[in-house]
């Protein structure tokens, strides 16, 4: 069993069980992605995905994945990967410690940090970061985050997938 450790910060109450749970998702992504401390030393950016959907069942726009986020990063890049071709439109929204988080428990819209670059698949399955040129796939983002913020990946639209996966390269800022 997996001790839970204490948010980087107060949460009110209703979103102690959404770091619960997002905890949780973290454990599960770090089975398959882990980062230790020496290797991020050694290795500036990281590549991480957040998962979005089943296979069971289609995407729909009710979908939401939190993430709280314990280090400051920058956003290098970003890609798009889906189960099958298709369409779908993601939104990254970010909230910073207890005061941006809003009564009804979603990030509100303004806090995009995508701008008019949302990943978005267009009846194709993946969109790729161009690795000479990762900074062309976030034109106008917020790129710095902030530690001790929350993500949250917003299905806007999307049509015949039921998965898709957003990357994010990421480059860790500060020590630690």
């Amino acid at each position: 069993m997996i001790q839970l450790p204490q948010p980087p910060f107060d949460l009110p109450a209703m979103w102690r069980d959404v770091w619960s749970k997002a905890y949780n998702i973290a454990v599960e992504v770090s089975r398959t992605f882990l980062v230790d401390h020496i290797t991020a030393h050694h290795h500036p950016t990281e590549s991480v995905s957040f998962v979005l959907g089943s296979m069971s069942s289609p995407l729909t726009t009710a979908e939401r994945l939190v993430v709280p986020i314990a280090r400051s990063y920058r956003v290098l890049g970003r890609s798009i990967v889906a189960d099958a071709s298709g369409s779908c439109v993601v939104d990254v929204r970010k909230a910073t410690p207890a005061s941006s988080f809003p009564a009804s428990g979603d990030i509100a819209t303004g806090n995009s940090i995508c701008a008019t670059a949302k990943p978005t698949l267009a009846s194709q399955r993946a969109v790729w970061l161009d690795p000479d040129n990762p900074a062309a796939s976030v034109p106008g983002w917020t790129v710095d985050i902030e530690a001790g913020s929350v993500l949250q990946f917003v299905v806007e639209s999307t049509s015949t997938v039921k998965q898709v996966t957003v990357f994010l390269e990421l480059q860790r800022m500060g020590s630690g």
